[in-house]
């Protein structure tokens, strides 16, 4: 039986489900987890990110909003990744969610 998972589905390789199956839980793991971008301190590094995007925001609060995402080198990949494809923010940390799950779980 080496080879077969889930009910008798072939895998590429001894021991690993096949790919399609990390994809159809993703959505699975989304619903049961949820999306809180803003919860603790991810709302620091979305203003981060945010003001790395656009210079103008957060005038007076500069040094809260770069406080965490200075020395970050994700905070300033994500702004220029969000600047590259010209994606929303909010749309673009959305789908990292979503392919931050997928990869885990293909791992």
């Amino acid at each position: 039986m080496t080879g077969r998972l889930f009910g008798g589905l072939s895998s590429g390789r001894s021991g690993t489900p096949p790919a399609w199956i990390p994809a159809l839980l993703t959505p699975a793991v989304f619903l049961l987890h949820g999306y809180h971008p803003l919860a603790d301190d991810g709302a620091v590094y979305v203003a981060g990110v945010r003001k790395l995007i656009d210079g103008g925001l957060y005038r007076t609060d500069a040094v809260f909003a770069f406080s965490l995402t200075r020395f970050s080198v994700f905070a300033h990949l994500l702004a220029w990744s969000v600047r590259a494809t010209g994606i929303p923010a909010r749309d673009f940390l959305f789908a990292c969610h979503l392919a931050s799950i997928l990869l885990y779980l293909l791992a």
